[in-house]
């Protein structure tokens, strides 16, 4: 009994230090792997690390956009617009990108299409000549598009006015007088450089037939020929007329004094009545007058009135230093005809 407890006593204590000297080779052999990782037999490896070279970083794209912009919200039928396309970005000014324009109403550009320089392109655009409406302009470079509105107005409908100012509205045969030709828009604008034709309706010349405005007047020497009558005179510019009537007329003149004879250094009224050649009477018709005999007037032209009448205001001669009997001989012109009246001077 003594010897078997003595057996199992040692078998025990045995068994303890296999045990405990197992244990030991376990914790060395578990703390060597996971501190220490072995390249080569009996040498210890390093961690590996990854180092970042400042040099070769990555750049960050940029991002471009256009911006385009006319110099005004709206344009006219067939007018013309600047616009300006702008490509923004931090590196366009170095972008040589090809720029295309575009509008969805229609017109055309001038040029159509370019290169940004210094990231600007500049265009012109010009309007349809009917449609209306807000157009979209658009302008595609590359896959970047940049649009603007537009507003396409109708155009100004101008109406155009001619003047025609005879300097005489009644002249005589073969006699001259000038033609004033005014064209004016209807927003009271003188046109310059504007085409205008002459022509009339009787026999005369026409020193300048046709010619161009300066700041929109155009004028002409008018000449009758020998036929007399109401001379019609037509203008034609920018599709628009103008006309004045001239009355040409062989005239018949009358001189009336109040006397005859008269005194020396005496007043006297003298009348001149200028009638056309049907007997009515020529108004506004410019009457000279003038003395053979040294006679005055208080005016030596006067126009006539709507009766045809002229007035006068005549001084015989001073009867210096002797007596002296004779006459005075007036001479009337009108409308390129001469009449003569003699006075007694007594």
């Amino acid at each position: 009994m003594k010897v078997r407890l003595l057996f199992y006593c040692l078998t025990l204590m045995a068994l303890i230090l296999v045990y405990t000297g197992c244990s030991g080779v376990q914790e060395e052999s578990f703390g060597s792997d996971w501190t220490t990782l072995v390249a080569d037999e009996g040498t210890p490896a390093t961690t590996a690390t990854t180092t970042i070279d400042p040099t070769q970083t990555a750049t960050a794209s940029t991002k471009l956009e256009i911006t385009v912009l006319p110099s005004q919200a709206a344009v006219q039928n067939d007018n013309k617009v600047p616009i300006s396309v702008t490509l923004v970005g931090s590196i366009s000014a170095d972008v040589n990108t090809k720029v295309a324009m575009s509008s969805s109403l229609g017109g055309t550009f001038t040029p159509e299409s370019g290169e940004f320089e210094d990231g600007n392109f500049m265009t012109t655009f010009t309007a349809p000549a009917t449609v209306t409406g807000n157009s979209e302009i658009v302008a595609l470079a590359g896959s970047t598009i940049g649009t603007c509105a537009l507003q396409i107005l109708p155009k100004d409908v101008v109406t155009y006015q001619i003047q025609v100012s005879p300097a005489d509205l009644t002249i005589g045969l073969q006699q001259s007088t000038l033609l004033t030709v005014k064209v004016i828009a209807s927003n009271g604008m003188a046109v310059d450089s504007s085409k205008v034709v002459l022509s009339s309706s009787l026999q005369s010349t026409l020193a300048e037939s046709s010619g161009d405005t300066v700041k929109g007047i155009f004028t002409s020497l008018f000449t009758s020929g020998n036929t007399s009558g109401n001379c019609t005179i037509t203008a034609v510019a920018e599709g628009a007329t103008g006309t004045a009537i001239i009355a040409i007329s062989a005239p018949s003149i009358q001189i009336l004094p109040n006397l005859n004879p008269i005194m020396h250094g005496e007043e006297e009224n003298i009348s001149v009545k200028v009638t056309a050649e049907n007997g009515n009477p020529l108004k506004s018709v410019k009457v000279l007058i003038n003395s053979s005999s040294g006679g005055s007037f208080s005016s030596t032209s006067e126009d006539t009135d709507d009766n045809g009448f002229a007035y006068f205001t005549y001084t015989a001669p001073a009867n210096d230093p002797a007596p002296l009997t004779g006459s005075d001989n007036l001479t009337v012109q009108v409308l390129g005809i001469s009449k003569s009246l003699t006075l007694t001077i007594q």
